[in-house]
């Protein structure tokens, strides 16, 4: 009776892998990507440019921005495109074993206007408007070579806009939308 018994248990992890059981969750692998963006990210040494420009197997977006001036100081490094750990697009990768493409921006920002509260009670606020523009460089891994570039840039200064008074902001981002870049990788040609 025991042999059956021992069998069973020995077969019992096999069969759990082969069912799903026990293999990573959407999320850890997502966590495995947000580890590793920065290497991910890293500019290769080699460039084959072409005005042609195309995904390889599955993307993702490393931003590396200024940082938030008044929030956030220094170099921040933001994975972009996941935004979560639930894939938003068939094209998106989710873990790093996914990745074919990396669209790595690098972005800044730049004096674009001012805005100026009403006075209340006395009391008026500045904030500078700051535009973001980011260098969108496509890196193809298999190569591995930055095949494209491309400009992306903040919306204009409106001639409005709300602020938080309460908050410790001086300034207003204006920056490169995350859904512009989405619609931009959407439309390439896929290898």
């Amino acid at each position: 009776m025991l042999r059956p018994f021992r069998l069973a248990v020995a077969l019992l992890p096999g069969l759990l892998a082969a069912s799903g059981c026990g293999s990573e969750s959407p999320i850890e692998g997502y966590n495995r990507l947000h580890a590793m963006q920065e290497e991910l990210a890293a500019l290769p040494a080699a460039e084959q440019l072409t005005d042609q420009p195309y995904l390889n197997g599955k993307v993702i977006v490393v931003a590396f921005r200024e940082g938030y001036p008044g929030v956030v100081e220094g170099p921040v490094t933001e994975l972009v495109v996941p935004y979560s750990w639930s894939p938003e697009e068939e094209f998106v990768a989710v873990t790093p074993e996914e990745v074919g493409t990396v669209g790595r921006m690098d972005c800044t920002r730049a004096p674009a206007g001012r805005y100026e509260t009403a006075p209340v009670g006395g009391l008026a606020a500045s904030y500078e408007a700051l535009r973001e523009t980011c260098v969108l460089s496509l890196i193809d891994r298999s190569i591995p070579a930055v095949i494209h570039r491309r400009t992306f840039e903040g919306p204009a200064p409106s001639d409005t806009v709300q602020v938080d008074l309460s908050a410790s902001n001086t300034t207003v981002n204006l920056d490169v939308s995350r859904y512009d870049v989405l619609a931009y990788l959407r439309d390439l040609p896929r290898r």
